[in-house]
């Protein structure tokens, strides 16, 4: 058995696979046909030979510059204290934090950063919808708090 790569068409690998790449076999280009614009990788080692590694570059284009909204994260969800907002390819304004019934339980303004950290270990547990506001747009994302 061989050092292979496998790349699916696909969240995971259930999807189509695309291909096995093995030694000096380059898969060159690869584009998501799948709705989801995913691919997912599987590399397969062997306890032979320990040679060199290997390299992938990996970029995520998308027609027209749109972003879809799994492109703005709260990290981890479920959280137990503090949740992470980040955006990609873009700065956050501001956001807000409300309870599950609407009730503002956090206000931040002026943020400028594509990454924003904030302590929710005031809170009781439950669902927190977070609205996220960028150049370009308003999302709102629900999150999980859970100690």
């Amino acid at each position: 058995m061989y050092d292979y790569l496998e790349i699916y068409n696909g969240e995971n690998t259930q999807a189509a696979l695309i291909g096995k790449y093995c030694g000096t076999n380059n898969p060159g280009k690869i584009v998501s046909t799948d709705q989801s614009g995913a691919l997912t990788f599987k590399f397969h080692s062997d306890e032979g030979l320990a040679n060199n590694g290997w390299k992938a570059i990996i970029k995520c284009l998308y027609e027209n510059d749109y972003i879809p909204e799994d492109f703005i994260n709260l990290i981890p969800n479920p959280g137990a204290d503090n949740c992470i907002v980040r955006v990609y390819n873009e700065n956050i304004l501001s956001l807000s934090v409300r309870d599950v019934v609407g009730n503002l339980v956090l206000r931040k303004q002026g943020i400028n950063a594509k990454e924003c950290s904030l302590d929710m270990s005031s809170q009781q547990n439950g669902i927190y919808f977070f609205q996220i506001e960028t150049p370009s747009r308003k999302v709102v994302k629900k999150w999980l708090l859970k100690k």
